[in-house]
């Protein structure tokens, strides 16, 4: 296996969830155009999924310029609250990397 090879197969998987996501809030795109969220943490992965300006998600990682995200989306029920999300329940919700510039930070 190359370094390269090794290096996308380590950088596309999910980080462990934290056990307590906090909360913060999707702070848009140019234009307010909704926010894309990718499996891996580059914007040359592909898009799983796109947000609204002012939705909720749960920061339960980072890596560099990117936040790992937990949603509530239209098959995931996400029961997290203001006070954040508890990982238990992490595999209720929709999931992703989303650039960290698009996030609006509530609570650490």
């Amino acid at each position: 296996m190359t370094m390269t090879a090794l290096a996308m197969m380590l950088q596309s998987a999910a980080p462990a969830v934290a056990a307590n996501c906090p909360y913060a809030i999707v702070a848009g795109g140019p234009g307010d155009a909704k926010v894309a969220v990718y499996r891996t943490p580059t914007v040359a992965a592909r898009k799983t999924g796109r947000l609204k300006p002012g939705s909720v998600v749960y920061l339960c990682g980072e890596n560099r310029g990117w936040f790992w995200v937990h949603y509530k989306d239209g098959r995931y029920s996400c029961r997290g609250t203001g006070n954040g999300l508890d990982g238990r329940v992490a595999s209720t919700c929709a999931n992703g990397w989303v650039e960290k510039r698009r996030i609006y930070v509530v609570a650490r």
